[in-house]
Formats: C-alpha cells, structure tokens, sequence
C-alpha cells in the first residue's frame, strides 16, 4: 500500500490540523451538546488514527465513514431542530458548505500533483467544519434542551 502523499510533512500538516476537532468537541460539551461532541472525539480519533501515516487502508475506509456519517447526522438534526438561533444555523451552513468545496478541490490538486496546495486545501477544510461547529454550538439556546430529530 503506498503512503498518500509523498513527503512526511505533508501528511503531518493535515494530522496536526485533525487537533482542531477537540476543541469544537469542547465547545459542543461546554453548549450542552453531547451527542456533537462525541462524534467531533470520534471525528478526531479516527483522523488521527488515519493521517499519522495516510494509506490506503481500512483506516481511511474507517475515517471517510465515520466523517460522512457524522456529516449526515449533525445536518439532520440541525434542520429540524428549533433549539439553535437561525442566524448561527445560517452561518453554520454557508462556512461548513464553503468549506466543503475545498475537498474536491483538494483531490483535484492530488491529481495533478500539486500535493502542497492539496494539504493546504485539506486543513482549510478542517479549520472551516470546526468554525462552523462552534458558530453552531454558540447558538445553542438553553431552553430547548429537546433536540427534535
């Protein structure tokens, strides 16, 4: 099995970024978001279990799964829920989708081996789910403590 990128730093710059996800997993505890918050650790631990050496494996198998499952569950529940303000919801949804196009972008660049400018759009989609993670969980309001799913 070959390793995804060529050079080490590479991988390793996307393996740091996969850290974020502890921090928006912390914001989804500290906003009473236990089920966010469980699937942002689960997020973290399968990427770092996937990018400490990016093969193609059970492992990225494992880590696409975990992240597009999450994906589906957090936007589900966030459409049909009434306990987040709009806006963040609004705003959620633009930076996360915004983000999102820097991955097929980034398989793009791949590709055609531009492997620097793949791992930067790479991380850039890390940073922007976890924005928008936190932007959404700020605008959890309290007295609606019943997600409706």
């Amino acid at each position: 099995m070959d390793v995804f990128y060529e050079r080490k730093e590479q991988y390793r710059v996307v393996y740091r970024s996969s850290f974020l996800f502890l921090i928006s997993s912390s914001y989804a505890l500290l906003y009473f978001q236990y089920h966010f918050a469980l699937l942002n650790m689960c997020i973290f631990l399968t990427s770092i279990n996937y990018w400490r050496k990016p093969m193609y494996s059970w492992r990225r198998t494992l880590d696409m799964t975990v992240v597009n499952s999450a994906i589906i569950y957090k936007n589900i529940v966030v459409y049909n829920s009434l306990a987040y303000n709009p806006t963040n919801v609004n705003l959620y949804y633009f930076i996360f989708f915004s983000g999102s196009l820097a991955y097929p972008l980034s398989i793009y660049c791949y590709n055609y081996k531009f492997y620097w400018t793949a791992v930067y759009l790479h991380m850039l989609l890390h940073v922007m789910a976890n924005i928008a993670s936190i932007i959404l969980y700020t605008g959890y309001e309290e007295k609606y403590l019943n997600i409706c799913v």
